[in-house]
């Protein structure tokens, strides 16, 4: 006997029906009533995060005062040197005298 048998594949219609018994499944969670609670619970996580974060990022910007500053110099000489060169660009960019446009019918 053959040991390597396989199952039929599901039908679309039985997969759509198991579908829609797990969307049905869902929306009756979706209730306003479930909601707020939901809700309520995370905000409350997105806040505890937040929270952690900015006491993370004040300790960091305490203890590392050296790097941020490095990073913000960084960053305004990069700015400077990206707009020195964009007005350099704009000003020895040449326009033609004459410009020729060609049309055939």
């Amino acid at each position: 006997m053959d040991t390597n048998l396989e199952l039929p594949a599901p039908s679309w219609k039985d997969r759509i029906s198991n579908a829609r018994t797990a969307v049905q499944a869902r929306v009756t969670n979706l209730k306003p009533a479930n909601l707020k609670p939901m809700f309520v619970s995370k905000a409350g996580e997105v806040r505890s995060t937040m929270q952690r974060g900015s006491a993370k990022l004040q300790d960091s910007l305490r203890s590392n005062t050296a790097l941020w500053t490095g990073i913000a110099a960084a960053g305004g000489l990069g700015v400077g040197l990206l707009g020195r060169f964009a007005m350099n660009r704009t000003q020895h960019r040449g326009m033609p005298a004459v410009v020729i446009i060609e049309a055939s019918c």
